[in-house]
C-alpha cells in the first residue's frame, strides 16, 4: 500500500537518472550472482535444462529494472546502456520463464510502434518491419542458438525448448495447470451467491492458490460486479493519464507500469502483493492535496 504514495510522489525530471542506476546495480548484481556465482560449476552445459533452474521469481523481480534500463537505451543509445539492456535480456530469457519474455517483448514493440518519435518515422518502421520478417524468418535457429548458449553459462533453457516444441502458449505442464487453475476459478465465480466475492483473504481457503489472472481474480475475490466495475475504473484511469498527457516520458513510464503490473498478473502472480500495481495505481490517480503547501513530494 505505500507504493500507492510513491506512485503519487515520483516525478520522472527528478528521480529518472535516480532509477537509472539502481536498475543497472539490480541487473549487474544479478549477473553476477547468478552467471558468476551460483552457476559457476555448471559452465560444461551440462547441468541445467528443461525445467530445472526454473526462476520465476528472480525473472519477475528483474523485469522493471530490465525495462527501464531498455528505454534509456533508446533515449540515449550509449554503448554502456545497449550492453546493460542485452545483459538484462540475457538473464530474463535464462531464468526458464515465459511471462516476463512475454512482457519485455511487448514492452519494446508498443513503445518502439506507438511512443518512440523518430526523425524519420516511415524510414524507422520499415527497419522495424523489416527486423521483425527477419526474426520471424530464422525463429528457429535463433532459439536453438539462444539455447545452447544460455546453457553453456549454466543457466535454463526451458523457454527455447517449449518454444522449439511448439508449446510456447500451451501444451506444457505449467500452461496446462494455469488453463485449469483458470478454468476452475470461472466456475467458481460462475457458481457464487456472495454478492461481493469470496474476498481477498479468501483465496487460498476457497482455490487452494492464487488464480494466475489478475482479470479473474478480481471478480473472484470482490464478486463479479464490482470486480469487473474495479476493472474498468483502473484501465479508464490509464487511459486517461496517458491521453491528458503529451510527455514520451511518461508515456513510457506509465507502459513501464503497466507491463510490471497489469501484464505481469496476466501471468501469474496475485495483485495482493504486486508492489507495482499499487505504484501504477498512485501514478495515474489526481494527487492528494498537500496540506503545508510549500512541502514536496
Amino acid at each position: 500500500l505505500p507504493m500507492i504514495f510513491i506512485g503519487q510522489c515520483i516525478k520522472l525530471d527528478k528521480v529518472e537518472r535516480i532509477f537509472y542506476f539502481i536498475s543497472i546495480l539490480n541487473i549487474i548484481s544479478c549477473a553476477l550472482y547468478f552467471l558468476f556465482y551460483t552457476q559457476s560449476e555448471t559452465y560444461d552445459g551440462s547441468a541445467i535444462t528443461g525445467d530445472e533452474g526454473h526462476n520465476m521469481g528472480a525473472a519477475y523481480k528483474i523485469l522493471p529494472h530490465v525495462l527501464f534500463v531498455a528505454w534509456q537505451m533508446y533515449k540515449h543509445k550509449t554503448i554502456f546502456s545497449i550492453a546493460i539492456t542485452v545483459l538484462g535480456f540475457l538473464l530474463i530469457s535464462s531464468f526458464g520463464t515465459r511471462g516476463p519474455m512475454v512482457c519485455v517483448i511487448l514492452f519494446n514493440a508498443i513503445y518502439l510502434l506507438f511512443i518512440k518519435k523518430f526523425d524519420n518515422p516511415v524510414r524507422a518502421r520499415m527497419i522495424i518491419a523489416l527486423v521483425a520478417v527477419m526474426i520471424i524468418v530464422f525463429l528457429t535457429d535463433i532459439m536453438s542458438f539462444m539455447g545452447e548458449f544460455v546453457v553453456s553459462l549454466g543457466m535454463s533453457d526451458r523457454i527455447f525448448q517449449i518454444a522449439l516444441d511448439g508449446n510456447f502458449v500451451g501444451g506444457e505442464a505449467s500452461a496446462d495447470s494455469r488453463v485449469y487453475i483458470a478454468e476452475t476459478t470461472l466456475n467458481m465465480i460462475k457458481r457464487s451467491t456472495e454478492l461481493f466475492g469470496y474476498g481477498i483473504a479468501a483465496l487460498d481457503r476457497v482455490l487452494g492458490t492464487y488464480p494466475h489472472n489478475f482479470w479473474i481474480e478480481m471478480p473472484l475475490s470482490f464478486g463479479i460486479v464490482p470486480g469487473i466495475l474495479l476493472i474498468i475504473i483502473l484501465i479508464y484511469n490509464i487511459i486517461k493519464k496517458y491521453l491528458t498527457t503529451n510527455s514520451d516520458d511518461i508515456h513510457c513510464f506509465l507502459l513501464l507500469l503497466v507491463c510490471s503490473s497489469l501484464m505481469k498478473l496476466s501471468f501469474s502472480y496475485t495483485f495482493i502483493t504486486d508492489p507495482f500495481l499499487f505504484m501504477l495505481i498512485g501514478f495515474i490517480i489526481v494527487k492528494a492535496p498537500i496540506i503545508n503547501k510549500k512541502a514536496k513530494c
